[in-house]
């Protein structure tokens, strides 16, 4: 979601980054919480595919339809359990999962329409960055319009924590980046803090590379059968 307090553009991101991820060999994507379809358009026009949404909210769906081949209108989980099986190349989740109160079940659905060689592509909020990290150590957590702190998210993840999640669901990562946002934290923040971790015998070996990055930007592909 926009770093930016919500607006109607909130709804309405291309989201590069995220469809330079989906394979070009993908000819049949599904984008689980579609929003405006502008990231389905952008997937349509860069490669020719057919391009599915789900969208719970009418208004923005109504939006989405003009954009892609088709758009189911509601709950993800109800809609999606119309779909059939191994029917599609990719499924894309940007920014959604974290809206979803049945984790599980969310991958569940992805990857049942998922065919084997398809990938899921995932787009999270990282709940490690610095800013976060800093508003818990003064002892704040409050909830925003949008970005990280987004008053509607439901979950939240590590990139530890997104991994166990989604190789408890079948799912093995592939592919990992993120994205950064403009603003650096304070000077010595994270040294400091990294400091005091290794004096409690805490691993802190990854902080100052994940408590930069603002999304987990994730490929993943199906483990096993099925």
């Amino acid at each position: 979601m926009p770093v930016s307090d919500a607006t109607d553009d909130y709804y309405d991101y291309a989201r590069p980054e995220v469809v330079a991820l989906v394979p070009a060999t993908a000819r049949r994507v599904l984008d689980i919480g579609c929003a405006s379809g502008a990231l389905g358009a952008a997937l349509k026009a860069s490669g020719g595919r057919e391009v599915w949404g789900i969208e719970i909210n009418p208004a923005i769906a109504a939006r989405a339809e003009s954009r892609l081949d088709r758009v189911l209108i509601g709950d993800a989980l109800a809609r999606g359990a119309e779909l059939a099986d191994a029917s599609f190349d990719a499924v894309v989740m940007a920014d959604s999962l974290e809206h979803i109160d049945d984790t599980g079940a969310a991958l569940a659905l992805a990857r049942r329409v998922m065919t084997d060689e398809a990938k899921l592509v995932l787009s999270l909020p990282n709940v490690r960055h610095w800013s976060i990290l800093r508003m818990l150590l003064v002892g704040d957590w409050h909830y925003t319009e949008a970005g990280i702190m987004d008053r509607t998210h439901l979950r939240f993840f590590t990139l530890r924590s997104a991994t166990r999640t989604l190789r408890e669901a079948g799912f093995a990562i592939e592919h990992a980046e993120g994205t950064k946002i403009a603003a650096a934290p304070p000077d010595g923040f994270l040294e400091g803090l990294a400091a005091v971790l290794e004096k409690q015998s805490l691993d802190a070996s990854s902080l100052a590379r994940e408590a930069e990055l603002y999304q987990f930007l994730l490929v993943c592909s199906k483990t096993g059968g099925g």
